[in-house]
């Protein structure tokens, strides 16, 4: 991915622990996902692992671009919660692309998106563990009849707590399922016919290869650098358990307690 150099923050706007903004760069308009918001670099490692998945098994999400943040963007005028924001997140951070005349997908439109699309959706999020595809918070941007998939930072969850990880870990029951715009309208058969078809793509090269698409910036714990072999060591871990919970659905049981309505 290219990086660009911030030169100006055109809007902002706080929402939740997030406080994504629209800036200027030499390449044109980005949303902006700052590290030291919310889950700090964490977000940004589930973005860019969550988008190169997409990307793999066709679905649409928005052009990321890496960001560089200096002291260059800070204006004496900004809210000083926003200015101490952009302080603490000098360096490198992660950029998607502004789609102008986009919306939010609205309640009364959800029903009417292709059935293949939704399946590959609530595959793609059951996977990434992804809480954020609701229908109050549908996180799926639209324009005339083309859509994309955004706000990825609160999956792959499992990353905040390393010391408890085990391998049976992978394969545990996505509690969130029957939260999701789309569950209802998921059959087990479509759903295991999405798993066939992504497993052919997903296999763990791949996936590693995913994950060597995270900066090792994006490893950091504070201010304090990992290691290389730590940094590896990282990605490796985030393949293995995304590999790991493709095949645990080989296993009969998995799928049925998935569907269980």
């Amino acid at each position: 991915m290219e990086t660009y150099q911030a030169k100006r923050v055109l809007s902002s706007r706080k929402v939740g622990s997030s406080w994504p903004l629209l800036i200027e760069t030499d390449d044109g308009e980005f949303f902006l996902k700052l590290s030291g918001a919310g889950q700090g670099y964490g977000a940004l490692i589930s973005e860019v692992i969550s988008a190169g998945i997409a990307d793999r098994i066709g679905l649409d999400v928005p052009k990321r671009v890496f960001i560089h943040v200096d002291s260059t963007l800070i204006n004496s005028n900004e809210d000083p919660e926003l200015t101490s924001l952009l302080n603490g997140s000098s360096g490198l951070n992660l950029g998607f692309e502004y789609i102008p005349n986009s919306k939010i997908l609205p309640e009364d439109e959800i029903e009417k998106f292709e059935e293949e699309d939704a399946v590959n959706i609530f595959w793609f999020d059951w996977l990434i563990e992804n809480p954020d595809r609701t229908r109050n918070n549908p996180n799926i941007l639209i324009r005339e009849k083309k859509y994309w998939l955004i706000d990825h930072g609160a999956a792959l969850g499992f990353q905040y707590d390393f010391s408890h990880l085990t391998e049976d870990l992978p394969k545990r029951f996505w509690s969130r399922s029957k939260d999701h715009i789309f569950y209802e309208r998921v059959q087990m058969d479509s759903f295991e016919r999405a798993c066939r078809e992504n497993s052919k793509i997903l296999t763990l090269g791949e996936l590693e290869i995913i994950t060597w698409e995270v900066p090792s910036e994006f490893f950091k714990e504070g201010k304090n650098p990992k290691s290389l072999n730590e940094i590896n060591r990282r990605r490796e871990i985030f393949a293995v358990y995304l590999w790991k919970r493709i095949k645990s659905l080989e296993s009969k049981r998995s799928l049925t307690q998935l569907f269980k309505r």
